[in-house]
């Protein structure tokens, strides 16, 4: 059996916003994505 997957890289996503929402012993921040949809669309 093979995977039908293909491997999941960083040309297929890319990150619009960071923000941090806590910074103290760790750090908590919140990501705005885009993805790569399962039709190959950016």
């Amino acid at each position: 059996m093979t995977d039908a997957l293909t491997p999941f890289t960083d040309k297929d996503y890319t990150i619009l916003a960071r923000e941090t929402l806590y910074q103290g012993v760790f750090r908590l921040s919140r990501l705005t994505l885009r993805h790569r949809t399962f039709d190959g669309n950016l």
